[in-house]
């Protein structure tokens, strides 16, 4: 075989190589988007259709009143250390939980870069408005749902928000929060 030759299928070779590789390499790109996009919707479906809110509520508070008394450090808890919260926190299964100093408690259970989750405000958290936005959707006073995306097309996160939240079962009010607004 000539040089020439041999440089040529040494190049088809590598060429066939690359392509498979960058092949394999988006295939599992989309694979892993495909399953951070089931968990997103996963845990939105946990949050808004199986969750008590107002328990959910009591138990970031409970979590808040432990950093005023000195049994709960101020920082992110993930799993284990987060299954030890009270319910309904674990049965979310957050991705963490942050509890600062000021009493908020957020739990985060988006995945990779679509933040999704909720804030719970202590009870005269009007008091002292933050300097940022309590969240998108507030799901019971003092408990804020939040989710990327929302600020852009609120209408449509609203209707979908209100579809999820009429499905539980848990729920105490039977008008959705966006309804009772007025527009």
């Amino acid at each position: 075989m000539s040089k020439r030759r041999k440089i040529l299928v040494a190049v088809a070779v590598i060429a066939v190589v690359v392509i498979g590789a960058i092949g394999a390499y988006v295939h599992y790109l989309m694979q892993f988007g495909a399953d951070a996009a089931r968990e997103v919707v996963q845990a939105e479906t946990r949050l808004l259709c199986e969750t008590d809110h107002q328990a959910l509520l009591d138990a970031c508070r409970e979590l808040s009143r432990q950093v005023r008394s000195g049994q709960l450090k101020v920082g992110v808890y993930m799993a284990p250390e987060a299954l030890r919260f009270p319910e309904p926190i674990p049965a979310l299964r957050p991705k963490h939980v942050i509890v600062d100093r000021d009493g908020l408690v957020e739990l985060e259970m988006g995945f990779g870069m679509w933040p999704l989750g909720v804030r719970a405000y202590t009870e005269d958290y009007p008091k002292y408005p933050p300097p940022f936005k309590y969240g998108d959707r507030e799901l019971v006073k003092g408990l804020w749902y939040y989710e990327d995306g929302y600020s852009i097309h609120p209408d449509a996160y609203d209707k979908r928000i209100d579809e999820l939240l009429s499905k539980n079962k848990k729920l105490k009010r039977a008008v959705p929060e966006s309804e009772a607004r007025p527009s």
